[in-house]
């Protein structure tokens, strides 16, 4: 009901498979404003970036049979590292593609009710929505996560 008496709803996806596209993610890093007096990035600190964001985020661009246990070894590994040096070495906490995407995207739709909310209009978030028949409506890929909308 709250969806149909907003005079707007925005629906926010989270997408899980992001790392299959990195040439995008290579146009983002080389994009520098125009009065940045910044050096241009060599092609190794470019790859090195991306490489620890796609480790750190387990979006692995490989099919998800590979991915998902790939994902699961680097995690372990990294708790295992950590419970065998008790923390005294620290370790970046690793999740699932999916959590890291639904976290970044929930930041951005934080920024878009507080952006909403200074120009006076109210914003309601709603989570638990019922996803499937949200994507069979809209004919939403199964790439994405639905994480909330806002209206």
């Amino acid at each position: 009901d709250r969806v149909r008496d907003s005079d707007c709803t925005i629906l926010f996806l989270a997408d899980r498979e992001w790392g299959r596209d990195m040439s995008r993610f290579g146009t983002f890093l080389d994009e520098r404003p125009a009065n940045a007096k910044l050096p241009p990035m060599g092609k190794w600190v470019k790859r090195k970036i991306q490489i620890l964001v796609l480790m750190f985020s387990s979006g692995y661009p490989f099919p998800r049979i590979i991915a998902s246990p790939m994902s699961f070894i680097v995690r372990f590994v990294v708790g295992l590292v950590g419970t065998v040096t008790r923390r005294r070495i620290l370790m970046p906490t690793l999740s699932s593609a999916e959590t890291w995407a639904t976290k970044n995207t929930m930041l951005v739709a934080m920024s878009y009710m507080l952006a909403a909310t200074s120009r006076g209009l109210a914003t309601c978030p709603m989570e638990g929505v019922w996803a499937q028949g949200v994507r069979r409506a809209l004919g939403i890929p199964r790439r994405y996560a639905i994480p909330l909308i806002v209206s």
